[in-house]
């Protein structure tokens, strides 16, 4: 498969997915801008084909994150449970041997349990404590410059809030927490980003399936303010 096959393929499977994301009537998902819902197509991709080289934690911390956040908006479990599985029927676009499609579906399967098992977690407060730290440690053990900066601000949130008479829970640990899916060399730029994606930067390719490049390009357009 070419690499230009590739990336109308993913491209293809991103759009169809975040489609049926909106369908899902019935779900809070059917409220999401489908901007947003390509966004989180264009993760699952990322954690899939990671997960077609043999490599799940991108899919364990897509989970995660997934998890927290919509939690967080008030989707209850089955609704990501449903987003999750709608992704099954557009494996085939991905893949052109049986062997890859058994992968994916074995790495769906696997998602789900995972995802089962957290939410089990999290509805105490030290499993939740542990999913944060978690996501904190693969933060920084990508960018090691900012290593206990989460702990810093939650320290000082927290003596902030004691102050005010308020209670932040968590929020210190993870509001970095998003920054898992920014190109490595982004935050260590010297210098201000440029219109340009990456900042101008050469950047080499995603070392993983041809075709992924799009994914990061996107990634890094300015908004449609339309």
């Amino acid at each position: 498969m070419t690499a230009a096959s590739a990336e109308h393929l993913q491209r293809r499977f991103v759009n169809l997915y975040a489609a049926r994301l909106k369908e899902l009537q019935h779900t809070p998902y059917s409220q999401v801008d489908i901007r947003e819902l390509e966004r989180h197509a264009e993760r699952y991709l990322e954690a899939l084909l990671a997960s077609l080289e043999g490599d799940r934690q991108p899919l364990e911390r897509f989970v995660k994150l997934t998890l927290l956040t919509r939690a967080q908006a008030g989707f209850r479990a089955w609704h990501i449970l449903q987003a999750l599985d709608a992704g099954r029927d557009f494996f085939k676009i991905l893949t052109y041997i049986s062997e890859q499609l058994a992968q994916l579906d074995d790495a769906l399967h696997w998602a789900m349990i995972k995802f089962s098992q957290l939410y089990e977690e999290v509805q105490t407060e030290r499993g939740l404590a542990k999913m944060v730290e978690s996501l904190t440690l693969a933060l920084e053990a990508k960018e090691s410059y900012t290593s206990s900066h989460s702990q810093s601000v939650q320290r000082i949130g927290e003596k902030i809030a004691k102050l005010l008479g308020v209670h932040i829970g968590l929020a210190g640990l993870f509001h970095d927490v998003g920054k898992i899916y920014i190109p490595a060399p982004l935050p260590l730029l010297p210098h201000r980003l440029s219109h340009r994606p990456h900042g101008g930067l050469p950047l080499p390719a995603p070392p993983r399936a041809a075709g992924r490049a799009w994914l990061s390009h996107r990634r890094n357009q300015p908004p449609d303010r339309s």
